[in-house]
């Protein structure tokens, strides 16, 4: 991607010592131009002129293969020794048949080696066959501006190649990292003296989780560090940079109230090494460093921190410097295998999601694939229903926020208890962080005069500064690190109390029936019971009545007391070949549909 300016210097002086070491092409243009037919057979009829011919073209097109290959080794080489040793091997190649010849003279290799090595016309000087042959003329002119063509030819891509590496051409715009489960528990936030959200230059202890951090970076084309690019992070929703000003609505208190804009994390070389860092965060309150890292590489030079994300040993700070591995991946397409066959790969390198009936697909690479039945997910323990296709915002609000960290959004639609229900013009939504889901509570959701903040929000959203798990977060559950499409097969917990005995989170409290872990919590909505469209009693069984109600000796008795009604809801939200179907059809064939049906 880009080279040190020693080595930038050395592939310019092996360029220049190249084309001044090789002597094949100006030999052979010089033989082939001063000699004619004519002279070589009155001079030496026993010479075959096309075999004259052939020699020397062969001997040009070793020499342009020689500067071919020693502008390969240069464009590709980034290190001096390298450069020196490389441009050494080819010049040995090149001379080696000159270094035979003149060993062969000398019967080193052999009597009939020697005589042909030494016949008359390897003697003959032609240098005075000038004044003898028009050819003579001009020929000091024409190998001058061969030259001057061969050295055009050279320096031109490597001045291009140079230009591309220096403008970060050859490295990628886009990556996606992803970091792993390490988390930095009292994490020292120094807020910015220009901060209209805290007290300026205050300093805060919040729980960072580096997984808040997964996502897409991007490389800033205006700035580089050590002539290395920058990567800065992309908003979590849509993979665009975040908003440059906060809003001003605070849904959580009464009046107006602005809001920081988030100050996305970036990568960058410094000192020597590749580092993860963010101006807001310190390892300590006294941290004045240039280098104010959060995760480094081990001491590289390379200028592709793609490569040293991919095969590099990295450290991250977690209260002391602990060993950590990261992935990234370049988020530009080569096929549509590349878009994990789930998309198709566009002319601009970046991956077309495939979207269908039965499933659609979310990520850079359509990594994340969410079946249709997967789009309305049910709680084991109450039966409440969550969806994404359902807006958690005010209707007729027009926010189309569907996707945090590359997962979809849940909105509760309805099924909790009175006492576990949003309030009044709230609402509760399920969205991913990083590695785990949270189910946060939007006040004012559903106010219109909040919407500003939350359009805001949504789109802003990230796992660490929305501070949902701060004290009096927003958090109401909290999954288990999971990195699946969706929040399905995955344990659910409520947070507790806050303090030394438990971990950053706080204590987690099991939300899954009789507080089991293990079992997960949500499961997609899968085919629901077949039940009849009409909720009558049926003639005949327990009366001509209009009774709706299931009578308290009905062979199944938790369904005493229960109406048609109820169990036409129960089947919209009970799987085909569940038990529980099989139940609300008994009572749909003996009681509620009319002919049984």
């Amino acid at each position: 991607p880009n080279v040190e300016t020693s080595v930038r210097i050395a592939q310019y002086l092996a360029v220049g010592i190249a084309m001044v070491m090789e002597d094949e092409v100006p030999i052979g243009i010089y033989l082939l131009r001063r000699l004619p037919k004519a002279y070589l057979r009155t001079k030496f009829p026993e010479i075959r002129y096309w075999r004259f011919v052939a020699s020397n073209v062969m001997r040009i097109s070793l020499g342009y293969l020689f500067l071919i290959n020693v502008l390969y080794i240069v464009l590709i080489a980034d290190d001096v020794l390298a450069i020196f040793y490389d441009v050494l091997a080819l010049q040995f190649c090149l001379h080696l048949d000159d270094i035979c010849f003149q060993i062969a003279k000398y019967d080193a290799i052999g009597r009939r080696m020697q005589i042909a090595t030494t016949r008359k016309y390897f003697k003959e000087d032609i240098h005075d066959y000038k004044e003898k042959s028009k050819r003579g003329r001009g020929l000091r002119f024409f190998l001058k501006s061969l030259n001057f063509f061969d050295a055009v030819v050279m320096l031109t891509p490597m001045a291009i190649v140079s230009y591309r590496q220096q403008s970060g051409y050859y490295q990628c715009t886009e990556i996606s990292v992803t970091f792993g489960s390490e988390i930095y528990r009292d994490a020292i936030i120094k807020w910015p003296d220009s901060s209209v959200q805290y007290a300026p230059g205050s300093f805060d202890k919040m729980v960072l989780a580096y997984s808040y951090f997964n996502g897409v970076y991007m490389k800033d084309l205006n700035k580089t560090n050590d002539g290395r690019p920058i990567y800065f992070e992309l908003k979590k929703s849509d993979r665009t940079p975040f908003d440059d000003q906060g809003p001003s609505y605070n849904p959580y208190n009464l009046g107006w109230w602005r809001f920081d804009a988030v100050r996305p994390a970036q990568f960058m070389y410094c000192d020597g090494r590749w580092i993860f860092t963010h101006p807001y965060v310190f390892k300590s309150r006294n941290e004045e460093t240039k280098c104010q890292w959060l995760a480094r590489s081990e001491e590289t030079s390379s200028f592709d921190l793609l490569s040293v994300i991919r095969n590099g040993k990295w450290e991250v700070w977690q209260g002391t410097i602990q060993d950590t591995r990261l992935s990234a991946k370049c988020n530009t397409c080569e096929d549509d295998a590349t878009c994990n066959l789930n998309g198709i790969c566009n002319k601009d390198g970046m991956c077309d999601c495939n979207v269908e009936d039965s499933v659609y697909h979310l990520g850079v690479h359509c990594q994340v694939r969410v079946k249709s039945e997967c789009r309305t997910i049910i709680g084991e323990k109450y039966g409440d229903i969550w969806s994404n296709e359902i807006k958690p915002w005010v209707a007729g609000s027009n926010l189309t926020i569907d996707q945090e960290y590359d997962r979809p959004i849940y909105t509760y639609v309805e099924g909790l208890p009175d006492n576990q229900s949003p309030m009044e013009g709230a609402n509760f939504v399920m969205l991913y962080s990083g590695s785990r889901w949270f189910v946060i509570n939007l006040v004012g959701a559903l106010d219109e005069e909040a919407l500003v903040y939350w359009r805001w929000q949504s789109q802003n959203f990230h796992g660490l500064w929305t501070r949902a798990f701060e004290d009096n977060g927003i958090a109401i559950q909290v999954s288990e690190p999971t990195y699946g499409s969706v929040p399905t097969e995955t344990d659910f917990f409520y947070l507790g109390r806050r303090n030394s005995q438990f971990g950053p989170y706080g204590e987690l409290i099991p939300a899954q029936v009789n507080n089991q872990t293990g079992n997960g919590l949500y499961r997609c909505k899968d085919r629901t019971c077949p039940y009849c469209k009409s909720a009558r009693l049926r003639p005949g069984i327990w009366g001509n009545q209009a009774n709706v109600t299931v009578p308290s000796d009905f062979y199944i008795s938790k369904y005493a007391g229960l109406s048609c009604d109820y169990f036409s809801e129960l089947a919209k939200i009970t799987d085909e070949g569940s038990m529980e179907c099989q139940g609300i059809q008994s009572v749909a064939k003996m009681l509620c549909c009319p002919g049984g049906t």
